[in-house]
């Protein structure tokens, strides 16, 4: 059951096929590496599985204040999210950009294609947006309520996985950083995983 054991026994020929879900992405992605040219196969399924981040929308507990529980906020972050990159760092290419909870891949996907609305990846329309809602650039650079004064400083919350996710709240933290937020990753100890309450 543990990948690296699986993976030890792969590269050690001690077992001659592996059926999923026995190895995580990552490591099939290594195996594929360092078994190029001998022959070898890594075959790689996508399973169809969405991954998504949920937006702390409670007041109570949302930082700051009339931040993302805003929605032309929410939008500016959402230009200010590279999908793609995060589709080239986690899965080295192969899984699919989602822009909603229909998949690409799903047969009704172009009954409903024209209703879902689009954020490309513009840093300058998130910049444009955050403005607009009275979020500017202090003069160290990180965003400012212009109501209130308040710095937009968070964080955005992981979950100790495997398959590259675990690196998620660090991808998407830099790249809100960019446009002024200070984002700060934090990962969920594992102790706390089935805790919904605290989640």
């Amino acid at each position: 059951g543990d990948g690296n054991t699986m993976l030890a026994n792969i590269m050690a020929s001690a077992v001659d096929v592996v059926l999923p879900p026995s190895v995580d992405l990552t490591t099939a992605l290594d195996l594929r590496v360092r078994w190029a040219g001998t022959g070898n196969q890594v075959l790689i399924s996508p399973t169809g599985r969405i991954h998504f981040m949920e937006i702390q929308h409670r007041p109570q507990y949302a930082k700051p204040a009339n931040g993302l529980t805003n929605r032309t906020v929410r939008q500016a972050f959402l230009y200010a999210t590279d999908r793609q990159a995060l589709v080239d760092v986690i899965t080295q290419g192969i899984g699919q950009v989602a822009d909603s909870y229909a998949r690409p891949t799903d047969p009704w996907r172009p009954a409903v294609d024209s209703a879902i609305v689009q954020y490309p990846y513009d840093p300058a329309r998130a910049q444009q947006l955050l403005s607009q809602a009275g979020w500017n650039r202090g003069n160290d650079g990180v965003l400012v309520d212009s109501q209130s004064g308040e710095r937009f400083e968070s964080e955005i919350w992981g979950r100790q996985a495997s398959g590259g996710q675990e690196r998620e709240p660090s991808i998407v933290s830099d790249q809100w950083n960019q446009v002024g937020a200070r984002m700060t990753p934090f990962t969920i100890p594992s102790v706390r995983e089935s805790d919904r309450e605290y989640q």
